[in-house]
């Protein structure tokens, strides 16, 4: 029973970091494309970091917690006597020391996350990146003009031995649990096929027919586009300048 008590309390302190974790590759950035080994190591120093700084503001600001005796039972020098010698009220304060150190750390995390993605630190440091090269390519990361605010798509696709081009803003995209490619939803979407492209004149030259000439718009809000039936992938980053500029 002592050596389960004393697992439970290890997990508990170890937790912080994996917590912290989370909150640093928060929802577009998925955990599971992390290196094993980044991840691990992230997370234990996070455990350690925020082990040592909210105990120092717990004892300080809320209420003096005996340590002493949770790291005896941690070390493995939990008794009978030790057990007994914590009160209801030292539980209840451990209790409400863990659930504010989960927090403490969470929130911590996504102060990180902002700063990284700010700063985009996850190019410049590689124990902070994805391991998933469409991550930063469809975000723009390696764009000179800064962040983009739109991003168009023109994929190639193949269907019953013929070609189509579909062409669309990217609303979203999702990876499979492996970090690549999975498919993209775009919106106002339109196709056309391979061969309707610019036709030449009378002096063999293309010329420039619009876009609208050659496509068709496809009706609905959304258009999935699965990545399996991409043959190539076009990739235009927009920046739209604000009115009055």
């Amino acid at each position: 029973m002592n050596f389960a008590f004393n697992s439970i309390i290890i997990i508990l302190l170890i937790l912080p970091g994996f917590i912290f974790s989370l909150a640093l590759y928060k929802s577009e950035e998925p955990f599971y494309y992390i290196p094993l080994t980044h991840r691990t190591i992230i997370s234990l120093f996070a455990s350690i970091i925020s082990l040592l700084i909210w105990t120092s503001l717990f004892n300080t600001f809320l209420y003096p917690i005996n340590y002493g005796t949770f790291l005896e039972i941690v070390a493995g020098k939990s008794n009978d006597q030790i057990l007994q010698s914590i009160s209801s009220n030292d539980l209840l304060c451990f209790s409400f020391y863990i659930i504010t150190l989960y927090v403490f750390a969470y929130f911590v995390g996504l102060i990180f996350h902002c700063i990284v993605k700010k700063f985009k630190l996850d190019t410049k440091v590689k124990l902070l990146r994805l391991d998933s090269p469409w991550y930063y390519l469809l975000n723009g990361y390696d764009w000179e003009v800064g962040e983009p605010d739109l991003v168009i798509i023109t994929a190639a696709v193949e269907f019953a031995g013929k070609g189509y081009l579909y062409n669309g803003y990217l609303e979203t995209y999702y990876l499979d649990k492996n970090g690549e490619l999975d498919r993209l939803i775009l919106t106002d979407t339109r196709r056309r096929s391979i061969e309707n492209d610019h036709l030449p004149d009378q002096y063999g030259e293309k010329t420039a027919k619009s876009v609208d000439d050659r496509f068709y718009r496809i009706d609905g809000h959304n258009f999935v586009l699965k990545c399996s039936n991409i043959k190539s992938l076009n990739i235009q980053f927009l920046k739209i300048d604000p009115i009055g500029k």
